[in-house]
């Protein structure tokens, strides 16, 4: 056989399986797509401002998707991602430990941490825990306070386990406990969290979709029950400009100069789509800044910077409510792993 019709065979076996491979692609994305917006004529789904209880779960957690505007379910290769979508843990190139605390309004506050295991055959696994606490004055019928204050804690421990099909489609799913306490109130649920992520052009734009706190409604008492505020996102990432290499010690990692990120999001208490967008400038290989926005009820703006020092990134974030003030998040990131670890294959990451 000549060399002619070899490399001719050679290339129509690659076109088909590119060609298979987009097929499969606009498949997955067409019906996580029509899944996104058809769920919102779903009967029942929408509910008044208010209604939705355990909100803490729609809250942003880390410094750095706060500062993003608070939309990474297409962001890959960072555990803060899984907040989103628990797709994004198969492609955690490291083992990575993270804590976060977080200052908000009227005295309340989020702590968070969590561990993301390096993924394994194409195998991502992670768990989380968050708590949402503050405290308010208790009042009698009448209004008048009664001098005692009620604390309220919210908690939430969440396991996650992504997979990566095809190098290029990575579906995940999630499954957290939710424990609510109100003064001398107590109650437990289950949440669900689904989602699906897909890599184009070596992984520098990523398309992410993804369903959050599907559940039972939970019974604070035995008059209300609170509806769980089901989330749904659909978002990207876009990697922009030459790639900017760290040494992190144990091995090199790199990042493109600009990092742009959008997320549409359909909260369960607004009939009104809500969006965000934000922007990551690394400016030194061991400096970003970021600045995002999000539109729920209003629009605000939300910014932060991240710094590196081999093992650790550090980052902060702050965001504005001109009638409640400053609100203040800070996080720790530690990553290791195997040194000078090569990945083989066609790795879209």
């Amino acid at each position: 056989m000549s060399l002619r019709p070899r490399l001719e065979n050679q290339g129509t076996r690659f076109f088909l399986s590119v060609k298979s491979l987009k097929r499969k692609l606009i498949f997955f994305l067409g019906l996580g797509a029509s899944a996104f917006f058809c769920s919102r004529a779903f009967a029942g789904f929408y509910l008044t401002p208010g209604e939705a209880g355990a909100e803490f779960l729609t809250l942003p957690i880390s410094a750095r998707s706060t500062a993003l505007g608070g939309g990474l379910s297409g962001v890959s290769g960072d555990f803060h991602a899984y907040e989103y979508n628990p797709a994004a843990l198969s492609s955690l190139k490291d083992y990575q430990l993270t804590f976060t605390r977080s200052l908000l309004y009227l005295g309340t506050n989020i702590t968070s941490f969590g561990i993301g295991l390096e993924a394994h055959k194409n195998i991502g696994f992670g768990i989380q825990y968050r708590r949402f606490g503050g405290s308010d004055a208790a009042r009698d019928s009448s209004g008048f306070e009664t001098g005692t204050d009620v604390g309220i804690a919210d908690n939430g421990v969440s396991a996650g386990l992504s997979y990566l099909f095809w190098k290029r489609i990575s579906v995940g799913y999630a499954v957290e406990h939710v424990q609510r306490n109100i003064y001398t109130h107590t109650v437990n649920a289950l949440n669900h969290h689904a989602g699906i992520q897909a890599y184009f052009f070596g992984g520098r734009h990523i398309l992410g979709l993804s369903a959050q706190n599907l559940g039972n409604p939970i019974n604070i008492n035995q008059d209300v029950d609170e509806k769980m505020p089901i989330t749904l996102r659909f978002g990207g990432s876009h990697k922009i400009g030459r790639e900017i290499f760290y040494d992190r010690g144990f091995k090199t990692s790199s990042d493109p100069a600009f990092l742009a990120v959008w997320e549409l999001t359909q909260f369960r208490d607004r009939k009104t789509l809500g969006f965000s967008g934000g922007l990551e400038w690394r400016i030194f290989p061991a400096m970003a800044l970021r600045l995002g926005g999000q539109y729920r009820e209003n629009f605000q703006i939300k910014s932060g910077f991240g710094f590196r020092w081999k093992y650790y990134d550090i980052d902060y974030s702050v965001q504005n409510r001109e009638e409640l003030g400053l609100a203040h998040t800070f996080s720790i990131l530690f990553r290791w792993g195997k040194e000078d670890e090569e990945f083989e294959g066609d790795d879209p990451f």
